[in-house]
């Protein structure tokens, strides 16, 4: 309670031929006291259980403010160039208010490069969320050092939602533009109305299309209600990101073979004059 040491815990490899099921961990906060997850000595997302809403919740170390409970546990998932993650003394706080941003944030140099979406399911009581972190530095494939797997709750009464990846299933999914597209998963606990919105944005022009009913809805200026059936739908939902880069000039004699989709999403075959989008960047067609 009165050390002055840093606190170190050795993390076990773990090992998996699945990326996203390797190198897990579960860590208690060793302080008797609020821990600032911006002080830890690690940059990989974290996974909390949250006891009041029933669910678990995936944190960025870079994206978001947390606090650790006092002794609190939390689901870690060791890069495979670390073997530790340390709570050095500076991280504990009194209160739950984060008293400081310094830290972990810092040495993610590109972090002024990433933009993120929350995207939150609601059935007008209880609430959860999914991220999309577009980030050019990174990969499609799934990576320890900024991607989350769903932990899905133990209580089928609470609805979920992350973002798919071929047979991965994200709470946080830190990825480049690629074609545009990230698709959405929803676990519906029972037949009855839904919720789509957006709870936090550094994006612009984000269209969700749902395949079942066709319509298109521009999330990042209004909330989206459908109605759903409960269970599991992996095949319904579409985030289409049109405006994350800047505009590039293409010629129409020297169109290549990419895809061209338009600003609905729509992938064009042969695209005549206006604006389209190719591998996530805007293209004008002269």
């Amino acid at each position: 309670m009165v050390s002055n040491k840093e606190f170190v815990k050795a993390l076990e490899a773990n090992p998996s031929e699945v990326t996203a099921n390797k190198g897990w961990n579960l860590v208690g906060n060793p302080w008797p006291t609020y821990y600032n997850i911006h002080k830890l000595n690690f940059t990989a997302p974290i996974t909390v259980w949250d006891g009041s809403d029933r669910k678990y919740v995936a944190y960025s170390i870079i994206d978001d403010d947390y606090a650790i409970k006092p002794l609190e546990a939390i689901f870690v998932q060791c890069p495979d160039e670390l073997n530790s993650i340390s709570f050095p003394i500076d991280g504990r706080q009194l209160t739950t208010e984060i008293e400081s941003q310094n830290g972990a944030r810092a040495l993610v140099a590109e972090a002024k490069s990433r933009q993120l979406i929350d995207v939150e399911l609601s059935d007008g009581e209880q609430n959860d969320k999914t991220r999309i972190v577009m980030n050019p530095l990174a990969s499609v494939d799934y990576e320890i050092s900024c991607d989350a797997s769903k932990f899905f709750s133990m209580d089928a009464n609470v609805p979920q939602i992350f973002s798919i990846e071929g047979a991965m299933q994200y709470a946080i999914n830190e990825r480049p533009v690629d074609n545009g597209i990230v698709s959405l998963g929803v676990l519906l606990p029972a037949d009855g109305t839904y919720t789509l919105s957006v709870s936090r944005n550094d994006l612009q022009n984000v269209v969700l299309y749902d395949k079942q009913t066709g319509r298109s809805t521009d999330i990042c200026t209004g909330n989206y209600t459908f109605n759903g059936d409960a269970g599991l739908c992996e095949n319904r939902f579409e985030l289409r990101f049109s405006d994350v880069n800047g505009i590039s000039e293409n010629i129409r004699e020297t169109i290549t073979n990419n895809r061209y989709y338009n600003l609905n999403g729509q992938r064009i075959s042969e695209p005549q004059k206006g604006l389209y989008v190719v591998k996530g960047k805007k293209f004008v067609v002269k």
